[in-house]
């Protein structure tokens, strides 16, 4: 989209968003670590259309 149509666009907000992230490893055994990880996003995709943003996941690695 060229700058000047996307300038025009009031929910277009030029100041980016931000990303402040928790991420945690904790080792069960030799064998399996998971990883809770944590991110709170505020004004996701620098639009003012869409609220802040929490999201969490876990992961989960496992050894063979």
């Amino acid at each position: 989209m060229p700058k000047h149509i996307i300038e025009q666009d009031p929910t277009v907000d030029l100041t980016g968003e931000t990303v402040i992230e928790l991420v945690y490893e904790a080792r069960i055994n030799d064998y399996i670590t998971i990883k809770p990880d944590l991110q709170y996003i505020v004004n996701p995709g620098a639009t003012s259309a869409v609220k802040n943003s929490l999201t969490g996941i876990i992961r989960t690695v496992l050894k063979f």
